[in-house]
């Protein structure tokens, strides 16, 4: 049975659907997504500078193992908490919030000299970076028209491992020249002037002010400068403002699908972890020197970058399911590629970039989908609740790849690359669990034609 606060949600995606998405609307949902550029590069910070903290403290890769995890533990408390205030006290306010934390903790962290201060501040960093996460994609979700949502959440998410490209090709410049402290003071100073123009010069979610009666003037302010007319829109009333709680998640309505978000979430972190985590540490311990280990990882996140950038395209042609599936499968292949290519260095490196690249592009090309997947399973009022249990649960699988380090000392390379490579294989069993899938556009459009409901369902969310 549908609520006043969901018919006044429809209502709001109608006209955002009817209208051009306007250039204001674009900028915004472009803001949010350079947010997430600053975020990826301070995910990947301490991966770039792990082997000279290593060298530099005398340490061993088991003793920064704790580090790792501790942040990545950071990271999934934060999606969780962030995502509940999210929907609770607006999507805006949670990621300023998230965005100032991990700015801060980041900046402190180059005055860190031993292992617990380094691990307190990477786990207050990770919860910011966790926190940024889903309220970044339901903003970009809720600043985009219904028929243009899916794109544009992919090509937000997208960001984050474009900061890790990015943070590759600093780190190669400023490491061998400036330390490792250079590196997070500059990951530290990005999130806090992005914090400046999210305080004074970004507006709330339409959808969240919609939810809301009392905030009627704010909306109306809003849609007016995003080129809207509001004259016919019904807003939602409430008698008591409802929390989303995680039983709702698991309820009758939701619960197939998000056990297997879940998994799916599990399985690709882990995969995407390990690599941002513990890259540049394998590769020089192969015998790559610090700037190649470096830009190698970048090229494995600019192939994460045309990855998920490819499936923003194609996700409504080919449906989620076929496109997320054959991915996840195609990722556990070139994991089981990259085992066997040897490491060599100067111009025959090649073959191991274009392996970490084609690695980089299947991964994340599932993993930022993802997102779109559960930007559309969840409705509007669980939209941030649910991406950020989601990715919660797949911190979990984040973590354990902190703990990768243990058994690359003793298996070595291929035995992490062949771990990355099972859990491709079962991000691509959950995906097939999963049954509301973003459909294909023929569905969509014969749906809007009457033979069909999936496009007004997808309307709705």
């Amino acid at each position: 049975m549908q609520t006043t606060a969901n018919m006044g949600e429809n209502n709001l995606d109608a006209v955002l659907d009817q209208a051009p998405w306007s250039v204001l609307a674009r900028f915004l949902v472009a803001f949010t997504a350079f947010t997430l550029i600053i975020d990826g590069f301070d995910n990947q910070a301490l991966g770039f500078a792990a082997p000279l903290i290593i060298g530099e403290w005398g340490l061993t890769r088991a003793d920064l193992a704790p580090v790792v995890a501790l942040g990545t533990i950071g990271t999934a408390l934060g999606a969780a908490i962030a995502g509940y205030l999210g929907d609770r006290f607006g999507r805006k306010n949670a990621l300023l919030a998230s965005v100032m934390l991990f700015g801060v903790a980041t900046a402190f962290t180059t005055q860190a000299h031993d292992l617990t201060t380094l691990a307190v501040l990477r786990f207050f960093a990770g919860a910011g970076i966790g926190g940024a996460l889903p309220n970044a994609s339901a903003l970009a979700a809720e600043f985009t028209p219904p028929r243009f949502r899916p794109t544009a959440v992919v090509l937000t998410i997208v960001c984050v491992p474009l900061g890790g490209m990015v943070g590759g090709l600093v780190a190669a410049e400023v490491l061998p020249l400036f330390g490792w402290r250079t590196l997070f003071l500059i990951g530290g100073l990005a999130p806090l002037l992005a914090a400046g123009v999210l305080a004074f010069g970004f507006p709330e979610s339409p959808h969240f002010l919609a939810l809301r009666q009392e905030r009627r003037p704010e909306l109306d302010r809003l849609l007016a400068r995003l080129g809207l007319n509001t004259a016919k829109l019904v807003v939602a009333t409430y008698t008591e403002k409802r929390s989303i709680k995680l039983a709702e998640l698991v309820g009758p309505v939701y619960r197939h699908d998000t056990l297997a978000l879940w998994g799916a979430f599990f399985c690709s972190l882990f995969a995407v972890y390990g690599m941002f985590n513990w890259a540049p540490t394998v590769l020089a311990g192969q015998g790559l020197n610090l700037p190649d280990a470096s830009r190698a990882t970048a090229t494995y996140n600019f192939g994460g970058v045309l990855g998920a950038i490819t499936c923003a395209l194609v996700i409504h042609r080919l449906g989620s399911r076929l496109l997320m599936t054959g991915f996840a499968v195609l990722a556990a292949l070139s994991a089981v590629i990259l085992a066997s290519i040897p490491v060599t260095t100067g111009p025959l490196l090649w073959p191991l970039w274009l392996a970490l690249a084609s690695h980089g592009f299947l991964v994340n090309g599932v993993q930022t989908s993802l997102y779109a997947l559960a930007a559309y399973v969840y409705g509007a009022e669980t939209r941030s609740s649910g991406s950020g249990a989601a990715l919660s649960v797949g911190r979990i699988g984040a973590i354990a790849s902190s703990y990768a380090a243990v058994p690359i000392a003793v298996v070595g390379a291929k035995g992490f690359y062949l771990a990355l490579a099972v859990a491709m294989i079962g991000a691509a069993m959950a995906l097939v669990l999963v049954r509301r899938h973003i459909p294909i556009r023929s569905r969509l459009v014969a749906s809007k034609e009457g033979a069909t409901n999936t496009a007004s369902d997808f309307i709705s969310r």
